[in-house]
């Protein structure tokens, strides 16, 4: 008969700036959960992160199902973080000129 472990360890980490990410990747629980929710399935997930373990990516599924409520919470603060972070980035005066650039590009190739 096999032996059942108790616990099994979720090959989830933060990592300094505070984000989750899976255990020795750069790969975020954000991607992982948004592309299950878009229905992809485990070996679907592992074709956009093959250095991720398919059993690591089940774990991380597991985990985010055993705690939903939890996660999306997370989920709802990453994104509320990356709209500031977006908004300082946009206000930047290389970024305005830079857009600015593309729209009278845009502009003039319209009327081409």
């Amino acid at each position: 008969m096999i032996e059942l472990e108790e616990m099994q360890a979720v090959p989830l980490h933060r990592d300094e700036e505070g984000s989750v990410r899976v255990a020795g990747s750069r790969v975020t629980l954000e991607s992982i959960v948004a592309r299950f929710k878009q229905g992809f399935t485990g070996e679907e997930i592992q074709e956009s992160f093959p250095s991720i373990r398919l059993g690591d990516i089940y774990a991380v599924l597991a985990y985010y199902l055993k705690h939903e409520v939890e996660v999306e919470e997370y989920l709802q603060a990453q994104r509320e973080k990356g709209k500031g972070v977006r908004g300082l980035w946009d206000e930047r005066p290389e970024v305005l000129t830079f857009r600015e650039r593309i729209r009278t590009r845009r502009a003039r190739q319209a009327t081409s």
